[in-house]
């Protein structure tokens, strides 16, 4: 997703309102940790996402906790700041861009964070509570919502949601080649990883996603033979 320069210079100015809270060597050594969709965001659309996603997940934990119109006009992190700007004059705008950087380092999509962060809590101690900004960035939740994503990959492939990694216009771009590396990681984890690259390489349900030439890079010839086969039968 391209942001255009005069954006990007506004996102910029509206961060740096928040004093202390940006660390912009910080924010580029997070790339290569941030979930795939994530990486296509500046880091204040970043940011608002989080913000959004926190929200749905508040409201989420309201209508689970105590009253499903009461969940309808609170979002937890204020109902007006769906900009940045907005964000910006909140009290707890630095604590929540310490958030996102930590589930950023995490490798985590923000809206599975919340909602593992929240499922965690309606189960333990903090039943009674409503985790805030700060307790969500505590090590409790950060192995809580990482051991919900091991069991999440465990059940099958991840992908990402944007178009740009899974409708992609070229298999040849440098980000999306990050991405074929990372998806034939996750494939070499399953049993038969054969019936996966035949979707993924060969195109047998879907469009493709990886790059023969990739896959040969983690994949023996004779299993990328197998693959292929699959879109025969």
């Amino acid at each position: 997703m391209e942001i255009q320069a005069d954006m990007v210079r506004s996102l910029d100015l509206e961060l740096q309102r928040v004093r202390g809270a940006i660390d912009w060597e910080k924010e580029a050594r997070l790339f290569d940790k941030k979930w795939w969709d994530n990486r296509l965001l500046h880091p204040g659309e970043a940011t608002l996402q989080c913000v959004r996603a926190y929200g749905a997940a508040y409201q989420d934990m309201l209508k689970r906790r105590h009253d499903v119109e009461e969940a309808k006009y609170r979002r937890g992190f204020g109902n007006r700041c769906d900009s940045l700007a907005a964000f910006a004059k909140h009290r707890e705008a630095a604590s929540f861009i310490h958030l996102r950087q930590t589930i950023d380092e995490l490798g985590l999509p923000y809206s599975f964070f919340f909602r593992a962060a929240f499922r965690y809590a309606d189960a333990s101690k903090w039943k009674h509570y409503l985790p805030r900004p700060n307790h969500l960035r505590t090590e409790e939740f950060k192995l809580a919502t990482l051991k919900a994503w091991k069991d999440q990959l465990q059940g099958g492939i991840v992908l990402p949601e944007h178009p740009f990694f899974i409708e992609p216009e070229s298999l040849d771009d440098p980000l999306h080649r990050l991405f074929q590396g990372w998806l034939c990681r996750r494939i070499r984890t399953r049993a038969n990883p054969h019936f996966a690259l035949a979707d993924y390489v060969y195109g047998f349900s879907r469009k493709p996603l990886i790059a023969e030439s990739e896959a040969a890079k983690y994949f023996d010839e004779a299993i990328l033979r197998r693959a292929y086969r699959e879109t025969l039968l």
